[in-house]
């Protein structure tokens, strides 16, 4: 076999390969015989059909399945021979297949771009320390009677927190306008379910109040109609309802599915649940330097094909945002085409970048992790059977579990060799940066 490479681009390659007329001639002999031991021809036993008769009923198929065979193995010998990595299956272009000639073909694919990350012990790394305190405990206490609160109407006037039934119409420029209007409807104050002059608006009324609300809607409002419009709102009190608390007893115990109804025990649990949060947290934001700075640092061109794949990949998550920020979908403005783009080339070079953390870390996965990972899961399920078998029936799920164990794996290297600056912090610090860096 000869090989013929040539670099096209950065990325692109043209692989030819030669292969000899006495071995292509000798494989399509070879693939005839096959044909020949379980043919069927009329007046011919199986197996006993005379070769010139099997070569001219299926002369042209056999040499097909023998330049396809060729194909696969000598392409993947010359690759591993050139010590190339192709993104994706090869363009064939077959120049010669003569049979009694050499056969010749053409394969151009793109490889892989190398990718250099910053060598681990040179990165600096802050670590967050964190020290779980009963403050921390009482405060997901608290979320969980939120959770299970019930509602009393009351007499007095609402405050943030209240719950008021309310029916309103709404007007721009003296006439409605879709979604302006709405009867018995419930939100919560302070919930930022409504917009903030409309809220504000009802804090401090009662039980049948009439009420005028002037509501200035912001220009990025996801309906067009209205955005950056003034509205003014009739609205018309049902109700005012306060929160009223579970008291944390044995049976508020157990109705969160501690059977033995002790507190102690509920309060050892979400400790040991904040924990473990923490410690993902944790290792998340690790992760995430590392990317961040690997990424900082990288300058490397994508391959066109793995590309094209990222970009309709990106298309359904662009759409989905679009969608849910109200906004009128138009896959082809310039718009969209720029978000989706945008969109495809981080993910697809973040990728990319990981891969090679990867493969630097020498970190992996085996299918025992894997499954481990999974039976340990399941077990915290009444019916471990069902959690596996939905885990075998959705591959996809898996890879996800792959990709959170090896950026664990990853996490866990950084810290052995990167250079770790711990910081201490709160666990509230922790689980919302941005609110309390804004507080």
């Amino acid at each position: 076999m000869e090989i013929v490479l040539k670099k096209n681009t950065e990325l692109e390659r043209s692989l030819k390969v030669v292969v000899s007329a006495k071995e292509f001639t000798q494989k399509i002999v070879d693939q005839l015989s096959k044909i020949q031991q379980n043919a069927k021809i009329d007046g011919f036993r199986k197996g006993k059909v005379p070769i010139n008769i099997v070569r001219k009923r299926f002369g042209q198929e056999a040499k097909n399945e023998v330049i396809n065979n060729l194909i696969q193995t000598t392409f993947q010998e010359a690759v591993v021979s050139e010590k190339i990595s192709p993104v994706a299956p090869p363009e064939v272009n077959v120049t010669n297949a003569i049979e009694g000639e050499d056969l010749i073909y053409m394969a151009i694919f793109e490889v892989f771009p190398d990718v250099e990350v910053l060598p681990f012990p040179e990165l600096k790394i802050q670590r967050d320390k964190v020290s779980i305190v009963d403050s921390d405990v009482d405060k997901i206490i608290h979320k969980l009677q939120e959770q299970h609160k019930n509602w009393e109407e009351k007499d007095g006037i609402s405050i943030t927190g209240d719950k008021v039934r309310i029916s309103f119409k709404g007007l721009i420029k003296g006439k409605p306008f879709e979604g302006g209007d709405a009867e018995d409807f419930d939100f919560i104050l302070g919930s930022g379910q409504m917009l903030k002059d409309f809220d504000e608006g009802l804090v401090g009324v009662a039980k049948d109040d009439e009420k005028k609300i002037k509501v200035q809607f912001p220009k990025e409002y996801p309906s067009k109609e209205v955005a950056n419009q003034t509205a003014v709102f009739n609205v018309s009190v049902k109700s005012v309802e306060s929160p009223v608390l579970p008291d944390i007893t044995e049976e508020f115990v157990k109705k969160l599915g501690f059977d033995s109804g002790s507190i102690a025990e509920m309060k050892q649990e979400i400790q040991k649940k904040i924990e473990a949060e923490s410690e993902q947290m944790i290792g998340k934001k690790i992760f995430q330097q590392i990317l961040d700075k690997n990424l900082a640092k990288a300058d490397f061109l994508l391959p066109k094909v793995l590309l094209e794949k990222e970009i309709e990949n990106s298309k359904a998550l662009i759409r989905q945002q679009w969608i849910a920020q109200g906004e009128k979908l138009d896959e082809e403005s310039k718009k969209f085409t720029k978000q989706v783009n945008e969109e495809a080339k981080k993910r697809l070079k973040t990728a990319l970048v990981v891969s090679e953390l990867v493969k630097s870390s020498s970190v992996s996965v085996s299918q025992d992790e894997i499954k481990e990972r999974i039976e340990a899961f399941a077990r915290t399920y009444k019916d471990p059977s069902e959690v596996i078998k939905w885990y075998s029936e959705n591959p996809k799920q898996i890879q996800a579990l792959e990709s959170t164990i090896l950026e664990q794996k990853l996490v866990d290297h950084a810290i052995a060799n990167c250079v770790i600056e711990d910081v201490e912090t709160t666990f509230d610090d922790l689980s919302n940066p941005m609110q309390t860096s804004n507080s």
